[in-house]
């Protein structure tokens, strides 16, 4: 019976203990956001007891602003909730009252604690939303303001590094790089200079200058080995005309004085022609071949070897293109250097012979013609020397083609004595063939 009543009273009772747990646990959950708030301002007061935390100033976001505009305007999404709107639905709901009148009763209490250890209430600036979208500037002072906050809204100017420096930094990182490459890089290989470069330059523009002369006279004074006899030293006249080939040889002085030798292409380029008309036994003029050995007793050269064109054309045999095979022998510029037979500095150019035979030409260095023009065996002993001094370029004496014509020079051969050298040479030289 007992246990019956008990289970009735159970029942009884059961609906209003649930209805009490919803309302505490409504009126529990409608104070409780406003309730972590204040815990937390609490903390915040309190810890602001202890130290200060620096505050900065506001100032313009610049990146915030550009963000803004240029995604637009996004939807805030409130984070903490105002307490206008906490007590507005506190109001509308009695469990809400009831905690209101609970928080009413509770503040007599906290009035009565001393202000030291109150907590302190922390300021909500209402302006300043958190949301979760995109970052927004901070709030910019109006037209109104005090100069110091004013001031502080100005944009500030953005740092730049010192480009000076960066630029000096790199520009010497650079230069090291470079000197570390070039000291691990292979040596080069140097371009090999030409050592004939100056020889084949002045070579060139003596060509050219002799080029330029038709006929010149130059005064030679000579000495010569023939055999194993070194002649006495002479000096003749040289007259040459370069094309058609002709020579004229003149003895002004000496044991030959009065005599005189043609050679001409354009008559017979065999055959020379010797006039002794000063002698003082009456000589008839002869023709002798130039290679006959009465020609060659005196000299180690034909009448047709005589003249600058041979001395260059040997020296241009010798001059080949650099890594070419020489035909033999060796040219070499010596550079400037006075010869012992001329008080003159001349260009020295050393040739020697497949032979071994040594010669020396030195080259005026105003007209580039030969001054001088030795040769030498190998052990030093003399084979000849020649000496050109008076050269005169294109003389009016030799613009004439009887300057080198016999006939017209020395008039026509008369006498037995004349006809018979004159068979004779024509015999050993060949018929002569006149050209003019």
């Amino acid at each position: 019976m007992n246990r019956a009543i008990d289970n009735a009273r159970a029942a009884l009772f059961a609906p209003s203990r649930i209805l009490i747990f919803v309302a505490l646990a409504s009126a529990l959950f409608e104070t409780g956001c406003a309730s972590t708030a204040a815990m937390r301002a609490s903390a915040s007061a309190l810890a602001g007891s202890i130290w200060d935390r620096p505050r900065t100033e506001p100032t313009y976001d610049l990146y915030a602003q550009n963000m803004a505009g240029a995604r637009g305007p996004a939807p805030a999404t409130p984070m903490v909730a105002s307490n206008d709107a906490s007590k507005a639905k506190s109001d509308s709901t009695a469990p809400e009252a009831d905690e209101a009148k609970t928080a009413e009763d509770a503040e007599p209490v906290a009035a009565a604690e001393p202000a030291s250890t109150r907590p302190r209430k922390a300021r909500t600036d209402e302006s300043v939303r958190i949301t979760l979208g995109r970052p927004e500037s901070l709030p910019v002072l109006k037209e109104g303001a005090p100069a110091e906050l004013a001031a502080a809204d100005t944009p500030r100017p953005t740092f730049a590094p010192s480009k000076p420096r960066e630029e000096a930094a790199s520009a010497a990182e650079t230069k090291e790089n470079e000197s570390m490459a070039l000291a691990a890089a292979p040596p080069r290989a140097k371009k090999p200079k030409d050592p004939d470069q100056k020889l084949r330059t002045i070579l060139d523009e003596a060509k050219q200058r002799l080029e330029e002369m038709s006929t010149y006279q130059v005064n030679i004074t000579r000495a010569e080995r023939v055999g194993s006899q070194l002649q006495p030293q002479e000096a003749v006249l040289l007259s040459v005309r370069r094309k058609p080939k002709a020579v004229r040889l003149e003895w002004p002085t000496g044991s030959s004085k009065g005599r005189e030798v043609i050679y001409s292409t354009a008559i017979n380029d065999r055959t020379m022609y010797v006039n002794m008309a000063d002698s003082a036994l009456p000589i008839p003029r002869m023709s002798i071949p130039i290679d006959s050995p009465l020609a060659m007793r005196s000299s180690r050269h034909t009448i047709g070897e005589a003249g600058f064109d041979t001395i260059f054309d040997n020296l241009f045999k010798q001059l080949v293109p650099a890594g070419a095979p020489t035909p033999g022998g060796k040219l070499v510029y010596k550079g400037l250097e006075k010869p012992k037979e001329i008080d003159q500095t001349c260009h020295l150019i050393q040739r020697t012979t497949p032979t071994k035979e040594v010669w020396k030409v030195y080259l005026d260095t105003k007209s580039l013609m030969p001054v001088v023009v030795t040769a030498h065996q190998e052990d030093g002993e003399l084979l000849e020397c020649y000496t050109y001094t008076q050269l005169q370029p294109n003389p009016e004496q030799l613009a004439s083609a009887d300057a080198f014509d016999p006939d017209k020079r020395w008039g026509e051969a008369k006498g037995l004595f004349s006809r018979l050298a004159k068979a004779a040479g024509d015999a050993q030289g060949g018929s002569p063939t006149k050209t003019r």
